[in-house]
């Protein structure tokens, strides 16, 4: 297990209501073996994630604090989005 090479995470605007918020990122990495990781600068726990790579496989995942594993990762280029919520804009 190691870290994405050509990694990117980039934020997108706060997304909310009624004092809920949603931060989402656009996160893309290339893995090199299956349950390879992204750190997802920015969130703080990642509660959800959604990974498809350029081959068209969907990614199958796991998350831990701000690390999301990609347990399918294989050797492919994955993006997608990745989401957290906060209670303050």
């Amino acid at each position: 297990m190691a870290e994405v090479s050509a990694k990117t995470v980039q934020g997108i605007a706060p997304l909310g209501n009624a004092g809920l918020w949603s931060t989402v990122v656009f996160v893309k990495g290339t893995s090199a073996a299956n349950s390879d990781t992204i750190t997802v600068t920015g969130l703080t726990t990642v509660l959800g994630a959604f990974l498809i790579s350029t081959t068209g496989v969907v990614g199958t995942m796991t998350f831990a604090t701000n690390v999301i594993t990609i347990t399918n990762g294989g050797t492919l280029v994955w993006s997608g989005l990745a989401w957290a919520l906060r209670l303050t804009r």
